[in-house]
């Protein structure tokens, strides 16, 4: 099918937006309609972007971080941003005579301008207030000969097998790929995904959000919303931003915390008094024990890490060029863990050696119970497949912060990568560990080249061997 995404034609004069239901949109000869009638803009008609896109069949790639829109399909590749007349057209850049805007939390975009960079026919007709777009070639395509019957490609229905919660949001699975028209609401604050040509094969219901992750997320439910439509809403505790990038047949939710809503003031606790000898004991309150006195590392005869490949199991995390994140984490973190082992000075307890998948809480939980020096979980990046880079995190109400810095020097070097900083988050196997505790990402599964060196022997050995000695210096530094 012809690119015709997100387009739109200058017509009436108005400065404010204003709805203009009785324009009517056509397509290669098929009337467009939609619930949301397009939008008067300085002049310019502006059509919401999953009207053209269902009707074009391309892919749309949403960034709210960015305010970014990505368009592929027919070999071309369209970026372009909120309130910015510049646009990108496979690299390129180029003018629009208008920008996109949000209204009422829905993209429209400026449909002239767009149809004309794609090569594509935009024609107005003012009686009857219709935008006609065609493709160059469309008129040229051969008509079935006398006997011939011309059938129409069916797009098969995606069948929605798991919904799965990640660190950084969720991944929803299929068996064949499907696109996500994605927006926000308010009252509360909802990320809402519906998913056409789909099936949920699951029982519509909810998933609430647990100690096990600790996000911003407060429940997500799913449902059938119509006989191929699946409807995905993720309720938010506060206000988020929010990438959707697809990986094969999936498609991965990336939500970052804008600001969550402030918790209620809590009751404080009941004042207890010690019991009367009248009145029986109900428990004997141990004291508070005296401060450990912090043990400079350096001095210790071992040093005990805990060493998290992240994911496992039934748990892949992030997917992209035929490959899993599981399997890159746990190569890098079994390659780090033979250069520990020979090192007299570290102890070594992995969260897993093999292919199992230990809960966030069970990782956690093991780290306290072995009373670790250090902590380190590693992982794999997704979003766009333009994204690139590496980048570390520690929890801000941790002790991770030198630790962070010291590893992401040497981790850089390895990578050669795009350095994305030292972060803070509230992933929970950093927040909930007493020791100093990071979480690195190495790179970026869904980026090709990236990917090709993830998964290359040597450059997962660079890895371990600059993990390595960003452990030893902290050790000898703290």
């Amino acid at each position: 099918m012809g690119m015709c995404l997100f387009l739109l034609l200058g017509l009436a004069s108005v400065v404010q937006a204003a709805s203009a239901p009785d324009i009517q949109l056509w397509i290669n000869g098929k009337k467009i309609s939609s619930a949301v009638p397009p939008q008067m803009v300085n002049d310019r008609t502006l059509v919401p972007v999953y009207v053209v896109k269902d009707a074009m069949g391309m892919n749309v790639g949403w960034d709210s971080k960015s305010q970014r829109v990505t368009i592929t399909g027919n070999s071309k590749k369209i970026e372009l941003v909120i309130n910015s007349k510049k646009a990108k057209i496979d690299g390129s850049t180029r003018t629009l005579d208008t920008a996109p805007v949000i209204i009422s939390d829905r993209t429209f975009l400026p449909f002239r301008s767009v149809g004309e960079l794609l090569g594509m026919n935009v024609d107005w007709d003012s009686k009857t207030k219709s935008v006609h777009l065609t493709n160059a070639t469309s008129e040229k395509v051969d008509k079935p000969t006398s006997g011939v019957t011309a059938v129409k490609p069916i797009a098969k229905v995606a069948s929605i097998t798991k919904i799965q919660q990640t660190e950084q949001g969720f991944m929803i699975v299929a068996d064949a790929k499907v696109d996500a028209k994605t927006f926000t609401m308010s009252g509360p604050n909802r990320i809402v995904m519906d998913m056409d040509k789909a099936k949920l094969n699951l029982k519509n219901g909810s998933v609430t959000n647990g100690q096990q992750f600790d996000t911003i997320i407060k429940t997500v439910r799913y449902s059938q919303f119509a006989p191929e439509q699946v409807r995905v809403v993720i309720e938010l505790d506060g206000k988020a931003s929010y990438t959707v990038t697809p990986s094969g047949n999936n498609l991965q939710l990336a939500i970052t915390e804008t600001s969550r809503n402030p918790k209620p003031p809590t009751t404080p606790p009941p004042v207890v008094t010690p019991p009367t000898k009248d009145e029986p004991d109900q428990g004997t309150v141990e004291p508070a024990p005296a401060p450990v006195p912090i043990v400079p590392l350096a001095t210790k005869d071992k040093v005990k890490i805990v060493l998290d490949a992240g994911h496992g199991g039934k748990d892949s995390g992030a997917v992209g060029n035929g490959l899993q994140e599981k399997d890159l984490t746990l190569g890098m973190a079994q390659k780090l863990a033979e250069l520990l082992r020979n090192d007299s000075k570290f102890e070594l307890v992995m969260t897993r050696e093999g292919d199992t998948y230990p809960t966030l809480q069970d990782r956690a939980n093991l780290a306290n119970k072995e009373q670790a020096d250090l902590f380190m979980s590693i992982h794999i990046n997704s979003g766009p497949a333009t994204a690139t880079g590496t980048e570390t995190y520690y929890y801000a109400g941790g002790s991770g912060k030198d630790y962070a810095n010291i590893v992401h020097k040497h981790l850089l070097k390895a990578t050669g990568s795009l350095d994305r900083k030292v972060h803070t988050a509230n992933f929970y196997v950093i927040k909930y560990t007493k020791m100093p505790s990071i979480l690195v990402e190495i790179g970026f599964i869904t980026n090709a080249s990236e990917a090709a060196k993830m998964k290359d022997e040597d450059f997962q050995q660079g890895v371990a061997d600059s993990l390595y000695a960003g452990i030893k210096e902290y050790v000898n530094t703290h």
